[in-house]
């Protein structure tokens, strides 16, 4: 993220879609609502669910120096919070790649 309007911006965007998927669509569970509110309360930029609804996958964005503590805080947060999915959750680090940087898709 190259400014801080960016990253305000894409937070809330992010977290406005977030919130109208547990509100108007009321497809997410307390699973993937509890792992976006993990994400921010560990820092990170932005947090959502996707998937079909109803149990998924959740995705953060940090700063890269900050993805592996960031990795390893998240998940002991999730486990302790659901230690029902302790075996079935994955945590890792995926770096952005060239199609995914948003100063080439916000002009």
């Amino acid at each position: 993220l190259n400014g801080n309007w960016e990253k305000s911006n894409l937070s809330e965007l992010v977290q406005e879609s977030q919130e109208l998927a547990e509100s108007m669509l009321k497809n997410q569970v307390a699973a993937t609502t509890g792992l976006v509110k993990l994400a921010k309360k560990h820092g990170a930029i932005a947090s959502s669910a996707f998937g079909a609804g109803f149990g998924g996958s959740v995705w953060a964005l940090t700063r890269e120096a900050d993805a592996e503590k960031f990795r390893l805080d998240w998940m002991k947060s999730y486990q302790n919070s659901f230690p029902d999915n302790r075996l079935g959750s994955e945590f890792f680090f995926f770096p952005p790649l060239s199609g995914s940087f948003p100063s080439l898709l916000i002009k």
